[in-house]
């Protein structure tokens, strides 16, 4: 699973180049792990006008070559949280 990523970083920085830095550490961390289905979370949502959301979710997944589950939340307003938790215990279930 991966961290969640704010889409708009207050800093500025690139949440694509954010993205592989935690890949490249996880990498580096465990093959193993690496190798295991991740899920790319987009936080912050509810600083992005519908338009905007639709726009760099598209980049920042076409830039990432992002073939797995992506969800989009904001963790401070409890948007799309419940249904991420949701999928993150069905997910855990089914692997035992």
């Amino acid at each position: 699973l991966h961290d969640a990523l704010p889409i708009s970083p207050v800093d500025s920085s690139d949440p694509v180049e954010n993205a592989n830095t935690i890949i490249k550490e996880v990498k580096k961390f465990s093959k193993d792990l690496a190798k295991k289905e991740r899920w790319l979370i987009l936080n912050k949502i509810d600083l992005l006008s519908e338009e905007e959301l639709k726009e760099k979710t598209k980049d920042i997944t076409k830039r990432l070559k992002w073939k797995g589950k992506v969800f989009q939340i904001s963790a401070i307003k409890k948007i799309g949280t419940k249904e991420l938790c949701y999928k993150i215990m069905d997910y855990f279930m089914k692997q035992k």
